[in-house]
């Protein structure tokens, strides 16, 4: 839906991740809509494996959401770089994106 890039958020003097959403996908209402509603239910979500929301809106036409920049790699990337996990370590990566996860429903 969205491309992310990192920012700076002037007014507070910090990093962020701004999603922005893609310039075809700006003309349909109902995506608008989804992403607006994205916003707004991930604003009212507090856990330690999501990264917060700090704010959202549309500058000349241009839907932003603004978010905590959470730095390091991603689960993918590591594979490439280190390989296969160890059990016990594939077991607490679980446990945390379903603990996330159950937050979010």
């Amino acid at each position: 839906m969205g491309s992310v890039y990192l920012a700076r958020q002037d007014r507070l003097d910090r990093a962020v991740a701004l999603k922005v959403l893609t310039a075809s996908l700006r003309a349909d209402e109902h995506l608008l809509a989804r992403f607006q509603r994205e916003a707004e239910c991930a604003s009212r979500l507090t856990h330690p494996g999501l990264a917060r929301i700090y704010d959202y809106g549309n500058v000349d036409g241009v839907p932003y959401l603004a978010m905590e920049l959470v730095r390091g790699r991603t689960l993918g990337r590591a594979l490439v770089d280190d390989g296969p996990l160890a059990p016990s370590r594939m077991l607490v990566i679980a446990r945390e994106l379903l603990e996330a996860l159950a937050v979010c429903h």
